[in-house]
This record gives structure tokens, C-alpha cells and sequence, in this order.
């Protein structure tokens, strides 16, 4: 995969040549990650990268994939849109929902939380975008600490616009 990569930053027009579609952007994503990551950074726009990293988001994802695609997002949050942070809490919700485990979960909420609270530290505004799906997420996970926080967060921000 590194030979890979480093042929791909080496010579960027090869990835003309790379299908780029839903299909397999998630094959990428499952199969080779840094290529994924390596196809990302070489995107032309924001919103090519944006659509690209929406076809990495699987519903449910495991911990090992939700680690990733988190870090991803944590490295470019200036530049995802709230249609990738809205997918992505789609898919958080469904990867919540199907987890047995309550030590499993309570990582997929607080790698979350983690990764809202990045994205409003990047863009304040989408705490007013994303409220009502935000604060639902926290509100069903009260009982993670990062959760309620970022809950909190959400509302500071609703109540500051309120006040101006």
C-alpha cells in the first residue's frame, strides 16, 4: 500500500484513472485505507474531497473504521461540509444502535463527541446547522460525559444567539 501511495502523490495524474464512485470509494475504505486517505489529500476541491470521504462513511462501522474515518475528519475539519458531519452522525447513530457492547458504544460516543466538538471549534455556525440532530445524539447518551458536554456546548451556542 505505501508503494502505492507514494506512486499516487509521485505521479497525481493516475488518479484520473481511479474510479472515484460510491461503490468504490468504500471499497478503498475497507480494503485500503491510506489509499483512501492518500486520495482525499489530492482531491481538486473541498467538495470532491467531501463526496469522497461521504462514500467512505459506512453504516454501521466498527470500531477499527470508525477510528479511522474519525481521525480523518479531526484532519480536515475546516473544510468538511455539515452534509458529511450529518452523514457521519447518521452512520454514528446506526453503528450505536447495532453495538452490544456498552464499552463499544460509549467509545463510538465519545470519539463523536469528540470529533463535533473539533468541527465547532473549526465552524461555530454549524452548532446552529446541526442543533437539533446534535442534541438528540447527546441527549440519547447521556450518561457519556462527552456527550452531555458537547450538549452543553450546543446550547451555550443556541442561547448566545438568542441573546445577540
Amino acid at each position: 500500500m505505501a508503494k502505492l501511495v507514494a506512486m499516487l502523490k509521485q505521479q497525481p495524474e493516475i488518479l484520473r484513472a481511479v474510479p472515484l464512485d460510491a461503490e468504490h470509494v468504500g471499497m478503498y475504505a475497507k480494503n485500503c485505507w491510506s489509499v483512501l486517505v492518500a486520495i482525499v489529500d489530492m482531491a481538486q476541491s473541498s467538495s470532491e474531497a467531501n463526496r469522497i470521504i461521504q462514500g467512505a462513511i459506512i453504516q454501521p462501522m466498527g470500531i477499527v473504521e470508525h477510528n479511522a474515518l474519525a481521525q480523518l475528519l479531526i484532519d480536515r475539519v475546516a473544510s468538511i461540509s455539515a452534509e458529511t458531519l450529518f452523514r457521519y452522525l447518521n452512520a454514528v447513530e446506526a453503528s450505536c444502535r447495532t453495538q452490544k457492547s456498552e464499552p463499544a458504544q460509549i467509545h463510538t460516543v465519545r470519539l463523536a463527541s469528540k470529533v463535533f466538538n473539533h468541527a465547532l471549534d473549526a465552524n461555530s455556525a454549524l452548532a446552529e446547522t446541526m442543533s437539533i440532530e446534535l442534541s438528540s445524539f447527546c441527549l440519547s447518551y447521556t450518561r457519556v460525559k462527552d456527550a452531555t458536554d458537547l450538549y452543553r456546548r450546543i446550547l451555550a451556542a443556541h442561547n448566545a444567539d438568542l441573546t445577540v
